[in-house]
């Protein structure tokens, strides 16, 4: 019977104190800016996907013979095509990869540090009107 009994007992739950916990407050923006991601992850994957194409049309160029006209010229087609299209997206995914990283830094900056008294214009608060919280 005793084995039963210990079959049936919750198990042990050990709690652990936060000694400090920060809640940061964001605009709608800001919400929406960091639900959406970051899609220029999926421009850095496809920048290098055409570019490892380019580069291996390149190589393929280069080391092969042609005694097709239309092989070759279809090959420098990939080639431009993928090397064009790659770079752009390169350059897009350089331009933008800073996107969401900025809004949570944005977000990060507003903490004032301990100590130093809260400056509402530094944390875009409007001050309190008299009489608004009256009541």
């Amino acid at each position: 019977m005793s084995a039963m009994t210990q079959d049936l007992l919750p198990p042990a739950i050990r709690r652990v104190r936060i000694q400090q916990l920060t809640i940061y407050e964001i605009s709608e923006e800001e919400l929406k800016a960091l639900e959406a991601g970051s899609p220029v992850s999926l421009h850095l994957n496809f920048a290098v996907f055409l570019l490892s194409v380019a580069v291996s049309f390149a190589i393929a160029l280069v080391t092969t013979t042609f005694t097709n006209d239309r092989a070759f010229l279809t090959f420098v087609l990939v080639l431009i095509v993928a090397s064009v299209i790659g770079l752009f997206l390169l350059i897009l995914w350089l331009k933008e990869r800073q996107s969401v990283s900025s809004v949570a830094a944005c977000v990060r900056n507003r903490l004032v540090p301990e100590g130093e008294p809260v400056n509402c214009a530094q944390q875009g608060a409007q001050p309190d009107a008299p009489g608004e919280n009256a009541g």
